[in-house]
């Protein structure tokens, strides 16, 4: 909607795509060790607004992209379950 109405919010510094929990915790740890904001992204609809790097956030801020977090770990048949990163 933003680009719509001409307008052009901040932008993240940085987009990531972890592939592993591994990734994703190297991730968290360089982010905090470089004082930047993370924002994860999930299914990217955004109806709330969550997706968007705020104004008055000074720090970087990386885009977490979970796309390639598509690996199930284990399924449990007998219970419905399953484990998915």
């Amino acid at each position: 909607m933003h680009l719509r109405h001409g307008q052009i919010p901040r932008l993240p510094d940085i987009v990531v795509w972890p592939r592993s929990e591994k990734d994703v915790q190297k991730i968290i740890e360089l982010a905090m060790s470089a004082n930047c904001a993370i924002i994860p992204i999930g299914g990217g609809t955004s109806v709330s607004n969550a997706l968007e790097c705020p104004d008055y956030e000074k720090r970087a801020v990386i885009s977490m992209d979970m796309a390639l977090m598509d690996k199930i770990i284990w399924i449990d048949k007998e219970n419905l379950t399953c484990r998915a990163q």
